[in-house]
């Protein structure tokens, strides 16, 4: 989903000249979708006659199906755009042009995208039956699909909106940004279709734990993935009244008191340490500086610069946020190791959560480290104190500077929406080349130094519209922000101011 909503975003600069009918879009996203269909067959039939030749690794076998899933899914919804330019023509079929609603062009780039995901994943379902825990029947797998990889939409498009509306008020990002941040678990919970735990003695055993801890959540829901079968917990929110613990009730059926204890003192320890919240200054940082390498670089087109953001950005949450996830972890486990006074609940919890989800005890996990090696930590914890002493330390310093860094980008990014126009940008989208329309988009993108150029070309030439011409040459010159517009502006310039009286 980030791959596409930044993809959507730089193709919403770039110019259409020739875009297809609506029944030609139609028909060429429907030829897209049955070739991407036979592929995903062929795909899962692949991996299952591998996954039966030798079933020690078929969880590695499931996560390279997924990938190589993932990345054909995002590349024919890429050349779909490129190619057929669908979304366009359809918002230009619904009237939907050169409005001041730009937003709506990215909501209708997302349709095609939906379509693809969902034709993707459907044939998948027995790969995922195979090496999955839980019940899974085709239409739960289907919902589980859309509900964790699309669930991140749902606070993508208010954002859009509203940014778009406000975007001459530098103040109302972070307002709009901090708004999502706060209120997204609350949507989370019911796209997830989670319920509110009604179990008192459960809720007791967390009340308890929140006290002794000095952090705790306004709620705890029962979260049933893979039919309730699956063993997992999860705090999410960054502040306390949209702050949620999610439980599984695979995971309060199959632990004891003791355990079950353990793990909400991890969950816990995520908050006690404020991993969620340096959690997304790391990711928006990552992403931020994703975008700004790609932008600033002598590429050619939105096309190139969309392969260089979502290749910085799978580095970055493969190796420095996977290796970030990993330290946080390893204080989390740390936190319910102190608290409790022992390693032996934690340890035994993680240790059936391995036996449940098939043997994954020595697997290796790339955000979490594995099963054995984090219990291995526990004990060696539990005997030399030294080392929990040092993690946490080692712990601070990693957030500090991360905060640090995220601090000195955002500042970067601030000054560059504030006026700073040496990152280069494409031109805005062309549905036209008439007045109206360019009058139009200068209204859409008023920092965009394209539309008060093509402006001013189609006004000079008439004494009336000279003066208002050169007015919009001297706007272009100010916004321009490569050499090629800079000239064409000041040679407009010249030639205008000859003529003006």
């Amino acid at each position: 989903m980030f791959a596409v909503l930044l993809y959507l975003g730089y193709y919403g600069e770039t110019a259409l000249p020739n875009p297809l009918g609506i029944r030609d879009s139609l028909f060429a996203l429907a030829a897209r979708a049955g070739l991407l269909f036979l592929a995903a067959v062929g795909i899962n039939r692949l991996f299952f006659a591998l996954l039966h030749r030798n079933r020690m690794i078929r969880r590695r076998l499931a996560v390279w199906a997924d990938i190589g899933l993932r990345m054909l899914l995002v590349a024919v919804y890429a050349e779909s755009l490129e190619s057929s330019t669908f979304p366009w023509s359809l918002a230009a079929a619904l009237g939907l042009g050169a409005s001041p609603a730009a937003f709506l062009f990215q909501l209708s780039g997302i349709l095609p995208f939906v379509l693809f995901f969902v034709i993707a994943w459907f044939p998948m379902y027995g790969l995922h039956r195979e090496v999955a825990p839980g019940n899974w029947t085709r239409p739960s797998f289907q919902i589980h699909q859309i509900r964790s990889h699309l669930v991140l939409l749902i606070g993508w498009l208010p954002f859009a909106l509203l940014t778009d509306w406000l975007s001459g008020i530098l103040i109302a990002i972070p307002i709009l940004l901090f708004l999502s941040i706060w209120t997204f678990p609350f949507l989370l919970a019911r796209i997830w279709g989670c319920r509110r735990l009604a179990d008192s003695d459960v809720l007791g055993q967390v009340a308890r734990l929140e006290k002794e801890a000095g952090v705790g959540f306004s709620r705890v829901y029962l979260w049933e993935p893979g039919g309730g079968q699956i063993q997992n917990a999860a705090a999410v929110g960054i502040f306390r009244p949209f702050r949620y613990l999610f439980l599984t009730p695979a995971l309060l059926r199959d632990l004891n008191g003791p355990e079950l204890e353990a793990v909400v003192l991890h969950e816990l320890g995520h908050v006690k340490h404020r991993h969620l919240l340096f959690y997304f200054f790391s990711s928006l940082a990552g992403v931020n500086a994703s975008v700004i390498a790609a932008a600033i670089a002598p590429l050619a087109g939105p096309g190139e610069r969309f392969a260089v953001v979502a290749l910085l950005i799978l580095i970055y949450f493969r190796l420095i946020f996977g290796w970030l996830s990993r330290n946080m972890e390893r204080q989390a486990d740390l936190f319910a190791l102190e608290t409790s006074g022992s390693a032996r609940n934690i340890a035994n919890a993680l240790e059936k959560l391995a036996l449940a989800a098939g043997h994954i005890r020595l697997a290796s996990s790339w955000h979490h480290s594995g099963i054995a090696e984090r219990v291995r930590f526990l004990h060696v914890a539990e005997r030399n104190p030294q080392i929990a002493l040092r993690h946490n330390r080692r712990v601070t310093l990693i957030q500090k500077t991360g905060y640090l860094f995220s601090i000195l980008l955002l500042s970067l990014i601030a000054l560059i929406a504030m006026g700073e126009d040496w990152v280069p940008r494409s031109a805005p989208v062309v549905a036209g080349n008439g007045e109206a329309h360019w009058r139009r988009l200068l209204l859409i993108f008023p920092e965009h130094p394209v539309p008060p150029l093509e402006l001013a070309y189609l006004l000079a030439g008439g004494k009336e519209n000279d003066r208002e011409a050169l007015r919009f040459a001297r706007l272009a010159s100010r916004l321009a922000t490569n050499p090629a517009e800079q000239r064409a502006a000041e040679k407009l310039m010249r030639e205008l101011g000859r003529e003006t009286p």
